[in-house]
């Protein structure tokens, strides 16, 4: 289904998604995730509700600042998702002008990217298939340090980084493997767990 069939209902459907397994919860060392089989071992599947965020969008319940995402379109001119020179080429500097438009960003460079597939190479490739978070809180201003030193930019000690992740179906409509992401507001920082890749 097009974006344009989602407009004007709101809805939910209920669904099953795996989260890391609460023993993991307030434990020192953390799990270890890099498998199907670990996968399956560190996290359960639990029964949810999945709501869509189109309409909450429109009506202005959700934003950046309160939700932690935002929803908009782009017309890409990349020809090829799986041309890694044409997507640094072309696709990079279209993230970075989207990200600086809707979020008003100073500046916005692109870390890297992931052709997610039905087929992966190795198991990073593959859907996640399990809630997680792309990004270390506990390491952003270094990570982001990292990526100006690519850059050959010096920071600035009273810059504030945020980082975003953009996601783009290309081969098919995201019918079988949907984005499905979690509203900040609904997730209690203690219930936050990390793990390895």
């Amino acid at each position: 289904m097009n974006d344009a069939g989602f407009r004007g209902r709101v809805e939910t459907v209920p669904a099953q998604v795996r989260y890391v397994n609460a023993e993991w919860k307030g434990r020192e060392d953390i799990p270890r995730i890099g498998s199907r089989e670990t996968r399956r071992a560190n996290t359960s599947m639990q029964e949810i509700r999945v709501e869509n965020a189109r309409p909450l969008q429109s009506a202005g319940a959700t934003d950046l600042e309160r939700s932690g995402y935002l929803l908009t379109t782009h017309q890409t001119q990349i020809r090829d998702f799986r041309d890694e020179a044409e997507v640094a080429k072309v696709y990079y500097p279209e993230m970075e002008s989207l990200v600086e438009k809707t979020t008003g960003a100073a500046k916005a460079f692109v870390r890297s990217h992931l052709v997610r597939t039905e087929t992966p190479i190795d198991f990073n490739d593959g859907y996640a298939r399990f809630v997680r978070c792309d990004y270390n809180r506990k390491r952003l201003k270094e990570m982001s340090e990292e990526v100006l030193a690519d850059r050959g930019v010096t920071p600035d000690p009273n810059w504030i980084y945020v980082w975003f992740n953009t996601w783009q179906p290309f081969d098919n409509p995201a019918i079988n493997n949907p984005l499905a992401f979690i509203d900040w507001q609904s997730l209690p920082a203690d219930d936050v767990i990390d793990y390895f890749y």
